[in-house]
């Protein structure tokens, strides 16, 4: 199982589409696919976009930067660290406040 077996989407799944994108950027992608690639939800709970995850990660990267496939998949790793985390310890919803 590679990485990307791991990511899920709003339906628990990742679409095939979706996997060739997020493969595509593990071995070098270009801009259009980084378009098309960081809007991907890679964890429901909590809800983060391969997008938001190179975010978190990275440290003062653009935007628009097209990242390299390590960082891709350090994003993905904290994607799912951060999903497990969150599973075996659900953050307290508070509706009182």
């Amino acid at each position: 199982m590679t990485v990307v077996d791991y990511c899920a989407g709003l339906d628990g799944t990742l679409s095939t589409n979706n996997k060739l994108l997020i493969e595509n950027m593990l071995h070098g992608g270009d801009a259009p696919t980084w378009k098309m690639a960081r809007d991907i939800v890679i964890s429901p709970l909590p809800l983060m976009t391969l997008g938001m995850a190179v975010k978190r990660i990275s440290r003062n990267v653009l935007t628009e930067a097209i990242p390299d496939p390590f960082t891709i998949y350090r994003a993905l790793r904290f994607s799912m660290t951060r999903s497990t985390q969150f599973q075996e310890h659900p953050e307290p919803f508070d509706i009182e406040s």
